[in-house]
């Protein structure tokens, strides 16, 4: 073989090897590009139910605090704020420390309303924090996966942590 093959077949070669591992580079980056941005509107759409629910949840204990409302329509509210909050419930982790105050705070106010009303405003109040405090955390941690892909177990706690520092008690 001459000298002309042998660096022809070379470079050959190592044409290859570049494109190979260009492909390989190129397909990881595809597959987390693909994970990051299915992870990132699933938890937009997530994000957007649960603020729904509260937001329904709250207004209709207000209503039901506030309101003049004959026996009908307050009985049609307190079914509503029964589903409401169980429909909150299903969506949070009773893992999470943050997920579970609020499940806390649902359960006290449909348990209070089902006995007497007074103090439900004050959880509604306390709901309406935790929920903006848990929707905050996520909100980071969709942009700090956006970044990085899936987060580690000691980067979610130190997320943990900064958003806990971040947020007004």
């Amino acid at each position: 073989m001459d000298t002309k093959d042998i660096i022809a077949f070379s470079g050959i070669g190592v044409s290859l090897a570049i494109g190979i591992i260009g492909l390989v580079i190129s397909y990881k980056n595809s597959k987390r590009t693909i994970f990051i941005n299915s992870i990132t509107s699933s938890r937009i759409k997530w994000i957007e139910v649960v603020r729904n629910y509260l937001s329904q949840f709250i207004s209709n204990t207000t209503l039901i605090i506030n309101g003049n409302l004959d026996n009908g329509e307050r009985k049609k509210i307190e079914k509503d704020i029964q589903i409401t909050g169980d429909n909150i419930k299903l969506q949070l982790n009773r893992q999470s420390e943050l997920d579970l105050q609020v499940i806390n705070l649902i359960e006290e106010i449909q348990s209070k309303l089902k006995i007497i009303l007074t103090g439900v405003s004050e959880l509604n109040q306390e709901l309406i924090l935790k929920s903006q405090d848990l929707l905050k955390f996520e909100w980071e941690r969709i942009k700090e996966e956006a970044k990085s892909g899936d987060l580690s177990d000691n980067h979610k706690k130190k997320l943990v942590e900064r958003v806990e520092k971040s947020i007004i008690k």
